[in-house]
């Protein structure tokens, strides 16, 4: 550069942010995926299996895991694992697993672990981490994939508090059913 240049300094701080943001914009576009290709293969359904379960299109007769496995449960189902396992062992059956951290112990167990509606399985990718971790073949989508149609049944949302059965409406006008269950101590809501 020849002596006595000067850029001003508005200059120099309009190329660096010029330079970061294209730096930002590749570091982004790597990222980048098509949804095609990701989803998981279409499922046929059938009723769910329980009222409060949603199992579709599932060998044989599951031994099925609540979707919300904490507190009191946890301490039942850690208490129980030798039990679940035997049972499902002696009868063929396998086991729908709603909680990451039971897929491992079951399969290391030897018992075919079928991801459950709590895991939000939404794509292959997800498929392969959970296959990673010990999980079987079968597998239920999500729920949030599914049409209004294939929604009766399943719950929207599961909450621990106990909230007065009925009906409630969104400020869209859509309808929801609440209803508590005694057995599992929670709170469900279905799409009416």
């Amino acid at each position: 550069m020849d002596e006595g240049c000067f850029l001003p300094v508005s200059s120099l701080n309009s190329l660096r942010r010029q330079a970061l943001d294209g730096l930002e914009k590749a570091v982004i576009s790597s990222y980048e995926r098509s949804p095609e290709g990701y989803l998981p293969a279409a499922m046929e359904y059938s009723a769910p299996q329980t009222a409060y379960d949603t199992v579709f299109s599932l060998p044989d007769d599951p031994i099925i895991l609540p979707q919300v496995s904490k507190g009191p449960f946890t301490e039942w189902l850690r208490d129980s694992f030798i039990s679940i396992v035997s049972k499902a062992a002696e009868n063929n059956a396998s086991v729908v697993v709603n909680n990451i951290g039971w897929i491992r112990r079951f399969a290391d167990a030897g018992i075919d672990v079928i991801g459950g509606p709590g895991l939000n399985i939404t794509n292959k990718m997800a498929l392969k981490a959970l296959d990673k971790l010990g999980m079987g073949k079968s597998y239920v989508i999500s729920p949030e994939l599914l049409s209004k149609d294939e929604m009766e049944g399943v719950p929207l949302m599961i909450s621990e508090h106990r909230l007065t059965p009925g009906t409630l409406r969104d400020r869209k006008g859509a309808e929801y059913s609440v209803e508590f269950d005694e057995t599992t101590n929670k709170t469900y809501i279905f799409a009416k």
